[in-house]
């Protein structure tokens, strides 16, 4: 706004300086070239004579040279005037943006820290423990080979304690406790996609364990959306979508911003 202000006073200037310049300046040398002398009466009137009035005429000349150097002087001196206003008005709107910005950053930082303790508060919990537990004890349980590597033994397990959860409900439970695990994945996941938490710090907090989770889960995740396709699920491929997402994106991931040793 201000040098927008500037730009207009600046061009009023300029228009009244050129009007001036062709009033005082233009017009009388104009007639100081077309005069040569200019008759007039005497002192008593009693008779004419000639009188030069070049000398006349310069003066007129020379003053209104200087009146349109005092006015351009005038001019540069009020558009810089503005100019300095304006650049320190422009100046003190970027250092409130500035400090808006930082207090917005710092507002953002402290809910994003806040979404990280819940995180950490939830995978503390009783019962995410227990899942814990359960999932590391079968773990170790399990012993893969070649032929049979370790997500292909997961899902065997765990699609037995499925079965027999139809008829069991300690079974069932027990099911629902592994997969415990999975709904976690999955909302951070989804955090992650929407850009609520940053990759990077996942990587940090969790790389290991979600590299363990991916080895133990996809094979009996990928299974289930398969039969729940064959059984006319509409979107099968929305089960634990986003902690497929998840594990994918952090095999081989390298963190953008390192952290300080």
């Amino acid at each position: 706004m201000a040098r927008a202000q500037t730009g207009a006073a600046w061009k009023w200037l300029l228009a009244a300086a050129a009007v001036i310049y062709v009033l005082l300046i233009a017009v009388p040398v104009a007639i100081y070239l077309s005069l040569d002398a200019l008759q007039v009466m005497d002192a008593n009137g009693k008779g004419s004579v000639t009188i030069r009035q070049r000398d006349f005429w310069e003066i007129v000349y020379f003053v209104t040279n200087a009146f349109l150097v005092i006015v351009a002087t005038v001019a540069l001196i009020f558009a810089f005037r503005q100019s300095i206003a304006a650049h320190r008005q422009s100046d003190a709107a970027n250092r409130q943006n500035e400090a808006a910005n930082q207090q917005n950053e710092i507002v953002a930082r402290n809910a994003q820290a806040q979404v990280y303790l819940d995180m950490e508060a939830k995978f503390a919990s009783a019962d995410m423990l227990t899942s814990r537990k359960k999932f590391y004890l079968l773990r170790r349980e399990l012993v893969p080979t070649d032929e049979k590597p370790l997500g292909v033994l997961a899902h065997a397990r765990l699609q037995q304690l499925l079965d027999d959860g139809a008829t069991c409900p300690s079974k069932l439970q027990e099911y629902t406790d592994f997969l415990r695990l999975l709904t976690f994945t999955e909302s951070l996941g989804l955090m992650a996609r929407r850009n609520y938490v940053l990759l990077d710090d996942i990587y940090y907090l969790l790389e290991g364990v979600l590299q363990d989770f991916g080895k133990f889960f996809l094979v009996h995740i990928r299974e289930r959306q398969r039969s729940e396709g064959a059984k006319g699920h509409p979107s099968p491929e929305r089960f634990f979508e986003h902690t497929i997402w998840l594990i994918h994106r952090m095999e081989g991931y390298e963190p953008a911003e390192k952290l300080p040793k």
